[in-house]
């Protein structure tokens, strides 16, 4: 914790989360997850999605095969492409530009991209990017039985 001379010339205190008194109205509570490393293991890339129903992700990039591939085990796919590219505009030329990416994708990426496309017809499958570049890696993966959630970074 900081202090600091107030214009009174006395000290007052920076009203830091971690200091013993909550200052007023900071009292709330914060959640704190504690995480430990198990285990390093080789598995094969398939067998890491097995049991889950939804996968949402934050990555840089990603092939559309290991896209397409990921639906032999998953029922719906969210991804966030971490891009300093932006679209600005009124709501046509936002349009335009989603129409034109799903030309993209049908036409330049083969078979996996006409698949892809057919996804997100769907909505099974879901593209977005950020206005800033993300270099790592984050999957959550959701659903099963019993039903879970699982964390990845990388």
């Amino acid at each position: 914790m900081s202090r600091t001379a107030g214009a009174d010339g006395h000290e007052k205190n920076s009203g830091s989360l971690f200091e013993a008194r909550a200052p007023t109205g900071a009292s709330r509570e914060l959640d704190v997850t504690f995480a430990k490393f198990l285990k390093h293991e080789r598995l094969r890339g398939s067998g890491l999605f097995a049991g889950f129903e939804t996968m949402r992700a934050i990555t840089y990039s990603s092939s559309a095969g290991f896209i397409r591939d990921l639906f032999e085990e998953l029922r719906d796919i969210e991804v966030i492409f971490g891009s300093d590219v932006s679209v600005t505009g009124d709501i046509a030329r936002l349009m335009a530009a989603q129409q034109a990416g799903l030309e993209a994708i049908r036409g330049e990426f083969g078979r996996a991209g006409k698949q892809l496309a057919d996804l997100l017809e769907q909505k099974r499958l879901r593209l977005l990017y950020a206005r800033y570049t993300v270099h790592r890696k984050m999957f959550l993966l959701e659903g099963g039985r019993p039903p879970q959630c699982d964390p990845w970074f990388g």
